[in-house]
């Protein structure tokens, strides 16, 4: 029994790390000169609980973001001020854990 445990421990950390490698699914996003912002899609769906919060602004569809700036019915930066910047500074206000607010700490 005690040559099992080892095993077991092994066993559940593997499972732990694919589980949170799902959890944590990214969303590459085009932002132009600035690069990809790499977006954890799962883990905002989990702290933010409303999709709405987001996706009253724009589609729930791969490219909608840049469709929208190129028809002028986005502008650009408009996502990263109104929705990104202003829910991470709120969450800073109330005192929680943050995303950040600056432009590097998502354009890498």
């Amino acid at each position: 029994m005690k040559k099992q445990i080892p095993i077991i421990i092994l066993l559940l950390f593997i499972f732990a790390v694919i589980s949170n490698a799902k959890n944590n699914e990214l969303i590459n996003i085009d932002s132009g000169k600035k690069g990809t912002v790499s977006f954890p899609h799962k883990y905002h769906q989990k702290i933010v609980k409303n999709c709405a919060k987001c996706h009253d602004l724009f589609a729930k569809r791969k490219g909608d973001i840049q469709s929208q700036i190129s028809k002028n019915k986005l502008r650009k930066k408009q996502v990263m001020y109104d929705i990104c910047i202003s829910c991470h500074k709120s969450y800073i206000k109330d005192g929680k854990d943050s995303g950040p607010v600056r432009c590097s700490g998502c354009h890498k």
